[in-house]
C-alpha cells in the first residue's frame, strides 16, 4: 500500500499560481486497487474527497460525497473535477490507469538526449476513460516514464507530463515530480509527491463510503 501528499501547483498565462495540496491513501491487491484522496488545504476545500475501486478490466467506480444533500455521487474515469482553477480528471488522480489499455510498442526514438522506447495506449471503450489514447515514451535503459501525450477523440492532445524527478523511497522506485502542461486550460501544472510512505498496513475501514462521508461531512461542518 501506500501513503501520501500530493501538491498540485497551477500557473495561468498571467503568472497566477494556485496550489491544493491532497493526501492520497492506495492498497494494491490482485486485480483489484483501493484509493482515499482528500484535500488537505487550503481549508475552504477540506469537504473534497474521493473514494475510487480499479478492478482489472471493469470501469472504475469512484464516488464523491455531497453533504448537503446526503448523497453519493457516482464518478467515471473521465469525470472533470475542479481544484483551485485546475481541471483534473478521476483517471489522472488514479495514476491515468495504464492497465485499463491495451497497448503496443511504436519503436525507438531520442528524447532529450536519451534513448527512448514509444509507447502507444489505447482505451477500451467500454471502460468510461477519459482519454481514448496515451502516447509514452520509456527511459530505454531503465523502462521508466520518460513523458506521456494524453490525446482526445479527434487524436489532439490534450495534456503533456515530463517526469521531472524519479526517487528511491523504501527501496522502490517512485515518480515524484511532473510538469504538466494543459493545452486546454492553458495552464501549466506542477505535481509534487511529498511525505512518501510504503506498506503501512492500511485496513479495509480506510475504504469505505462511511470513512468518506464522515470525512467530508466533518469537514463540511468545520468550515461553516
Amino acid at each position: 500500500d501506500l501513503t501520501a501528499e500530493m501538491r498540485l501547483t497551477s500557473t495561468d498565462t498571467t503568472g497566477r499560481r494556485d496550489q491544493v495540496q491532497l493526501r492520497v491513501e492506495r492498497r494494491f491487491e490482485e486485480g483489484v486497487h483501493r484509493t482515499f484522496l482528500q484535500v488537505i488545504a487550503p481549508a475552504e476545500d477540506a469537504d473534497k474527497a474521493l473514494l475510487a475501486v480499479q478492478s482489472s478490466g471493469q470501469p472504475t467506480e469512484a464516488f464523491s460525497y455531497l453533504p448537503g444533500l446526503r448523497k453519493l455521487a457516482k464518478l467515471t474515469s473521465g469525470r472533470s473535477l475542479g481544484f483551485r482553477g485546475a481541471r483534473v480528471t478521476v483517471q489522472e488522480l488514479l495514476g491515468l490507469e495504464l492497465g485499463q489499455y491495451d497497448y503496443e510498442a511504436e519503436g525507438l526514438a531520442e528524447e532529450d538526449g536519451r534513448p527512448v522506447v514509444n509507447l502507444v495506449f489505447t482505451a477500451k471503450s467500454e471502460l468510461g476513460l477519459a482519454y481514448p489514447k496515451i502516447r509514452a515514451a520509456l527511459d530505454g535503459a531503465t523502462l521508466l516514464p520518460v513523458s506521456f501525450e494524453l490525446m482526445g477523440t479527434g487524436g489532439e492532445v490534450q495534456k503533456r507530463i515530463r517526469v521531472e524527478k524519479t526517487e528511491e523511497i523504501e527501496s522502490r522506485q517512485t515518480l515524484s515530480r511532473f510538469a504538466i502542461e494543459d493545452l486546454a486550460q492553458r495552464l501549466t501544472l506542477t505535481l509534487e509527491m511529498v511525505d512518501v510512505d510504503y506498506d503501512r498496513g492500511l485496513k479495509d475501514a480506510a475504504f469505505t463510503e462511511e470513512r468518506l462521508k464522515r470525512t467530508v461531512s466533518a469537514a463540511a461542518a468545520k468550515g461553516r
